[in-house]
């Protein structure tokens, strides 16, 4: 269920829904706006140049943000809330029925988090994929747990390709608070 409404929230991210179910967004460039402020969920990413993004526009609920790969795939940042009791509860969720190649501690803004690179086999509802995704479980008080993660989803070859800005969202991530 948890991976249904991740692909739910990173089609909305991504706009990738049929235009029967579209979703308002809005495609920006991080020349013009350099910096993604999320104050819902309290977190901003500081964008490299040359990348062009795209959000959700009121009324619809604001995640975070995706990005369109030159080889069809995909790159998002990303916070919703999570049934998760732990970041490594919500690793396993994610990587549900792929093989884990790689899973490492790391940090996302100033929490710790974990670092997962996995494939995934082709099924009916797509082909086979390689992800990258670092992600953190935080709960602030009485609210509800939040997953906070950034991840790439892509083809083997344009794995390496795409790693750079990959790895510039994770350092340019940080929390409000």
């Amino acid at each position: 269920m948890r991976r249904l409404v991740l692909v739910t929230v990173t089609a909305i991210c991504l706009g990738t829904f049929p235009s029967s179910n579209a979703v308002a967004q809005v495609s920006l460039k991080s020349s013009d706006q350099p910096l993604y402020e999320n104050h819902a969920y309290g977190f901003r990413v500081k964008l490299p140049p040359g990348v062009t993004y795209t959000r959700t526009l009121p009324p619809n609920p604001d995640h975070g943000f995706g990005v369109s790969l030159l080889d069809r795939g995909k790159l998002w940042v990303d916070a919703s809330y999570t049934d998760s009791s732990s970041t490594d509860e919500e690793a396993k969720t994610q990587s549900a029925g792929c093989r884990v190649e790689e899973t490492r501690p790391t940090g996302l803004g100033s929490r710790p988090a974990v670092a997962l690179r996995f494939s995934c086999p082709a099924s009916a509802d797509g082909e086979a994929y390689w992800e990258l995704l670092v992600l953190t479980v935080y709960q602030e008080g009485n609210r509800s747990r939040v997953d906070y993660q950034i991840g790439m989803r892509t083809d083997v070859r344009g794995l390496s390709q795409n790693r750079e800005l990959f790895d510039k969202l994770v350092t340019g991530f940080s929390f409000e608070k």
